[in-house]
């Protein structure tokens, strides 16, 4: 009985991620804007708040000159502004 609970419990789990991939990436991700020109970068699934923080500044940098990093998130799903957008 135990090991076909454990099987439904893994089986739901996979599922899960299958039906809704976004939140599936655990880990930390940053919303960085420029106020300017209302661009932003998003990074979602680093390992590291600074390594999300970085790469999203990158992502925001692209397209534009001053960028900062507006929120940031540790496996869980915010909003910046703009209209952008980050999930763990």
């Amino acid at each position: 009985m135990k090991n076909q609970l454990r099987i439904l419990a893994a089986l739901s789990v996979m599922l899960g991620a299958l039906l809704a991939p976004e939140t599936s990436f655990a880990g930390w991700g940053a919303i960085a804007c420029n106020q300017n020109n209302a661009g932003c970068g998003v990074s979602y699934g680093w390992p590291t708040l600074a390594a999300a923080k970085s790469y999203a500044l990158i992502e925001c940098l692209r397209s534009n000159r001053a960028c900062h990093v507006w929120r940031w998130e540790h496996n869980m799903c915010i909003r910046g502004p703009y209209g952008a957008y980050t999930c763990n």
